[in-house]
């Protein structure tokens, strides 16, 4: 079975000038349109081939509650938006494994609420997920296991509630609230 990894951005960059939809459809890796011959002699297959991916965008976009904004320009969007945007793009690639880098940044507490389930909901169909972030709510929901860095070493990993009362979590990011 072949495992693809796909990762996230904290900081979304769209293609301002493209749709929703459209920069969603450059996501798919090797479409046979992107190639001279197949944009020239293939022209069947690259037909099928994006009438099958945009399907399935319309799909991604409909479950993330995006598909009312498919055609605007992807710069109107929310930040929230963006961050959906983001996943979408990575749904496209049927990935096994997503990196996500602070998800909650940016995001209006209404549709963190959305993402949170998201990712309770893909996790639970098979996609795991690795989290970059520093919402306390996020990681206490969505995750399992807790790794805490500091300075770009591992001070700690174990449960949520193992691992903020640990004293070295709450020495290294004192003020903070867990």
């Amino acid at each position: 079975e072949k495992w693809v990894l796909v990762r996230t951005f904290q900081i979304v960059r769209e293609l301002r000038g493209l749709t929703v939809l459209e920069n969603l459809l450059l996501s798919p890796p090797r479409q046979v349109g992107e190639r001279i011959g197949g944009a020239l002699f293939a022209r069947p297959l690259v037909k099928r081939q994006d009438q099958k991916n945009a399907l399935k965008a319309r799909e991604i976009l409909q479950r993330l509650g995006l598909w009312h904004v498919a055609d605007p320009s992807a710069a109107a969007l929310s930040g929230g938006q963006k961050k959906l945007l983001e996943i979408a793009r990575a749904l496209l690639l049927d990935p096994k494994f997503i990196l996500l880098d602070e998800p909650a940044a940016g995001v209006a507490p209404p549709l963190l609420k959305d993402i949170i389930q998201l990712i309770k909901e893909l996790n639970a169909e098979g996609v795991s997920f690795a989290l970059v972030e520093h919402d306390m709510r996020l990681i206490s929901e969505v995750c399992h296991d807790v790794h805490v860095m500091a300075e770009g070493t591992a001070l700690v990993s174990g449960s949520f509630a193992d691992v903020t009362a640990d004293q070295r979590v709450i020495d290294a990011y004192l003020g903070m609230a867990l």
